[in-house]
């Protein structure tokens, strides 16, 4: 059942490790076995573990860099997170993470935000971006896993989005997976061209990453005036795709100055150009490290875009 908008302002800062659970001390952190989060761990670690099903991933940050005990345990958690996108949707997730490591594709969309912030809604299908010269043997390789899976036309949000060379689509009568083929090699930049800062997100095989985290995080959704605006964008398509986000509880506007507390964040703005590594995003290896090759790396570090061309000035 989604949830709503209303329902998303009431739950949020309210996580059960609210309060002096940690606390500072001759620049260490270490936990405060007096707070929740001590006697979770000495009491009932199931319980704990259920906790940790409710926080968002900046949650799950904050305190993971408590304890070292505390940042194995959310590192495990994390790694469970990952395994259960794939698994709620049917797909066996060590194939899955093997594809993308493989190929050095990513995960986004919904099932992607579905890591970020849990238990929000139900996704649908996975998408996966993958680069140009992977588009054949990602598809080979899903084929081999699921033979019964059949081609169908590609979904019509991914019409006249940037950067997109083309989608194949695998569906079963319950299941779908949206492999997604970037012009290039970068197989981040259409990310980064749809409609909204809520799907600029992804999962890889060693990675989860958001580069509006602000937004994101606290339910808020900025819309992509420049995607908008692209030759031959669907107006109608376009803001279905902005009403589906608000349904699942993601308030949305074109300048989020409008939003209390976001007048001086320069990151959020639409007209601030991002990169990748910028001091905008936010990201947490969920191993230990990262399998991506040095020159994905560097292809990857070339991604920049923006929101919008200027500061939208309402009247």
């Amino acid at each position: 059942m989604p949830v709503t908008r209303s329902e998303s302002k009431t739950t949020r800062g309210k996580t059960p490790y609210d309060g002096p659970s940690v606390v500072k001390k001759d620049g260490r952190s270490k936990v405060n076995q007096g707070g929740i989060l001590g006697r979770l761990l000495e009491v009932n670690y199931d319980l704990f573990e259920r906790t940790l099903f409710q926080m968002n991933l900046l949650e799950l940050n904050s305190i993971s860099e408590a304890h070292p005990k505390l940042r194995r345990l959310i590192r495990q958690h994390l790694q469970r997170s990952v395994y259960r996108m794939f698994t709620g949707l049917g797909f066996d997730p060590v194939h899955a993470l093997e594809v993308l490591a493989e190929s050095n594709s990513v995960v986004s969309g919904s099932s992607a935000l579905l890591v970020l912030n849990p238990y929000t809604f139900i996704p649908r299908d996975l998408d996966v971006y993958c680069p140009r010269s992977q588009l054949d043997s990602v598809v080979a390789s899903f084929l081999r896993k699921y033979p019964h899976f059949k081609r169908s036309l590609s979904p019509t949000e991914y019409d006249n989005i940037g950067h997109i060379l083309s989608t194949v689509s695998l569906r079963d009568e319950e299941r779908a997976i949206n492999i997604i083929a970037a012009r290039t090699e970068n197989n981040l930049l259409p990310i980064f061209n749809f409609h909204s800062s809520v799907v600029m997100n992804y999962v890889s095989a060693w990675e989860i990453y958001s580069a509006y985290p602000d937004p994101t995080f606290t339910y808020r959704n900025i819309i992509n005036r420049l995607a908008a605006c692209m030759p031959g964008a669907n107006s109608a398509k376009f803001a279905g795709c902005i009403a589906k986000y608000d349904e699942r509880g993601y308030a949305y506007c074109a300048d989020p100055t409008e939003w209390a507390g976001y007048q001086d964040k320069y990151f959020a703005q639409p007209s601030t150009e991002r990169q990748l590594r910028d001091d905008g995003h936010f990201s947490l290896f969920w191993r230990e490290e990262s399998g991506l090759s040095g020159l994905m790396d560097e292809i990857w570090g070339t991604s920049s875009w923006k929101l919008a061309k200027s500061r939208l000035i309402l009247s």
